[in-house]
């Protein structure tokens, strides 16, 4: 994703949808992007259609999905007023899968969901992050000004001649934000020593030894992701390189306090692979102990090229 190109927001009509879109309008504006905004209308179950009025499920269903447009219409026109491009599509059916969908469908590079009560559930959330093809944007509610600071954690790979495929793909999501928000980009590698617990717990080894184990395992790491940095184009000022030892959950939510921080780009994988990486329901627990958004990109996502705004 290092340029956005065609973006889908989904949100629930209402005054806590506005300032998620409000800066998903500013971006797409600053990328010249295609912005679609969706929502979602989940079908009757079967078991409650005695409840449905006489006039049967169908016009109902219809009804609801032209009321439904009409309050995306209402949400998006101060945007189109100044002239910013957005479509509006109402999916019928299950969120998670009809989202993927429509991704599938328009090759979307980037999707924006959003928190709170009216927002995507946690249950559908944690699917989304398994499924979609393309990075996922939780947003939270009230954060409507352009990022100061991104915060993107990436594996070190220590020792391999290539930076972890998904480190690349992370900064290259946290690049392409970063540089259409003018927006400090700050880099969080969390490393630790092979078998430095087992080793501290061996009566003759001496704590020097300990040390230069460590101190080796740090530079070692600290030169990959300076290496993937500097190939990205992304080594120089004003960027932040932070190498922390420990549990990357601790490390991500002490810096998106203390900068502050109001964006975190992680990776997901389909499993939690070493201490670099999120599962997706790890992912979605991280969001309790962030104060921020959090944008996701998963490792086995095949990213098709965007559809291009017509001339």
């Amino acid at each position: 994703m290092r340029n956005l190109r065609n973006i889908l927001f989904h949100c629930a009509p209402g005054e806590a949808a506005a300032p998620a879109l409000a800066r998903v309008a500013a971006l797409a504006r600053k990328s010249d992007a295609i912005l679609t905004v969706a929502g979602v209308l989940e079908e009757i179950p079967r078991n409650l259609w005695m409840l449905v009025p006489p006039i049967g499920a169908g016009p109902v269903t219809e009804m609801a999905a032209a009321e439904l447009l009409e309050r995306l219409e209402q949400l998006v026109e101060p945007h189109r007023r100044r002239g910013i491009e957005i479509d509006t599509e109402v999916l019928l059916g299950d969120p998670c899968r009809e989202l993927v969908r429509a991704i599938e469908r328009r090759r979307h590079d980037l999707l924006v969901v959003g928190m709170g009560e009216q927002a995507m559930s946690r249950r559908n959330l944690v699917r989304l992050l398994k499924t979609a093809p393309c990075p996922v944007w939780i947003a939270r509610p009230g954060v409507t000004a352009p990022a100061g600071s991104i915060l993107a954690a990436v594996d070190p790979a220590p020792g391999k001649e290539s930076s972890s495929p998904l480190s690349r793909r992370v900064m290259e999501a946290a690049g392409a934000i970063a540089r259409l928000e003018a927006a400090r980009l700050e880099v969080l590698c969390v490393w630790d020593a092979p078998l430095n617990g087992i080793l501290s717990r061996w009566p003759r080894l001496p704590p020097e030894q300990l040390r230069e184990t460590a101190d080796r395992a740090y530079r070692s790491a600290r030169t990959s992701v300076e290496g993937l940095l500097s190939e990205l184009g992304l080594s120089g000022s004003p960027n932040c390189l932070h190498m922390r030892r420990g549990r990357l959950t601790c490390a991500l939510a002490d810096l998106a306090r203390s900068k502050p921080v109001d964006l975190v780009v992680v990776g997901v994988t389909a499993r939690n692979r070493g201490r670099s990486w999120f599962s997706a329901s790890g992912a979605e627990a991280l969001l309790d102990r962030l104060p921020c958004s959090l944008l996701t990109v998963r490792q086995e996502a095949q990213y098709a090229p965007a559809r291009q705004k017509a001339a």
